[in-house]
This record gives C-alpha cells, structure tokens and sequence, in this order.
C-alpha cells in the first residue's frame, strides 16, 4: 500500500493518480504512452511517486515524482455579492458595471439564474460565462422597474 502525503495527512496514492494503463508489455526498444490522470477529492497540494518496474525485476525499476494541486472552483463579486442599484423611474432603467473574479487558478464557468418573475426586472449581461484562472470579467447589470416599490431577491450562480 503506497502512502501520499497531503498537508502532514496521509492519503491513498491510487485516490488521487491514476495511470492507464497500469501494465502492458513493451517489446525491446519500444514504447507506448501512459496518462496519468490527477482527480483529487479536495483542495490540497499533493505528492507521491508512481513505481515503475521492468518484467518484475527489481534492478530494472524506478518511481516517476508526481504533484498536482486541488482546487475549487470560486468567484467573488466586487460588490460583496449584492446587486444595488439607484433610486430608479418606473419604465426608465439604471445600469451598472460589475467586476467578478475567478478566485481559483482553474478556468471555471459560471451561470447567474435570475428568478422567473424577475426576469424582465433585472438583465445581466453576459449572465454565462467561463473565466481562466484568476481571470476577471465586466458584467453589465440593468435594472428596469415596472412599480414603484423596493425589489429585493436572491438569485443562485452556478459555478462549475
């Protein structure tokens, strides 16, 4: 059983780094092309060393130093997650720029889901969209009363 250390935590090589594929046979001065693939469970630096042998035999062996760095993917709204608009006329519109940070160094896409009755209230632009690595982006949000009163809602962003 092959140990991996994680953060002063141990964790199963075989979790988070995978090879495909894991055996085969090589004929004399052949080759052929393994993937490791990377899929940690957690935001976390990882290390550990992948074992290569030869036909079994111990002389004939060695390990490959593998890393990865977890992340979750995140974003953060310059406003502190809140939507304020000015004072605004029925059937006039205000319109106010947004900036939204990919907090992670991962590309991830987002997708704002304005509620239905609200829709036509409140547009943002672009509501979907796929930020690269520490990455930010203008949105455009309008807001577009139909009566005289105070709109407050919450509405979810998917991040992915």
């Amino acid at each position: 059983e092959e140990d991996l250390i994680v953060n002063k935590r141990k964790a199963l090589l075989s979790e988070v780094f995978q090879c495909y594929p894991s055996a085969g046979t090589l004929p004399a001065k052949g080759s052929f092309m393994v993937l490791a693939k990377f899929t940690p469970a957690r935001a976390s630096k990882f290390y550990g060393a992948l074992h290569i042998s030869y036909n079994g035999a111990p002389t004939v062996s060695g390990n490959v130093l593998v890393k990865g760095e977890g992340f979750v993917p995140q974003i953060e709204l310059d406003s502190k997650s809140v939507l304020a608009f000015r004072p605004t006329t029925v059937g006039g519109s205000t319109t106010r720029q947004y900036t939204i940070t990919n907090l992670s160094r991962i590309p991830l896409s987002f997708r704002a889901h304005i509620p239905v009755e609200f829709a036509d209230i409140v547009q943002l632009s672009p509501d979907v969209a796929t930020l690269k690595g520490s990455e930010r982006l203008k949105i455009t949000a309008t807001f577009s009363p139909h009566e005289a009163k105070v709109y407050e809602f919450r509405f979810p962003v998917t991040v992915s």
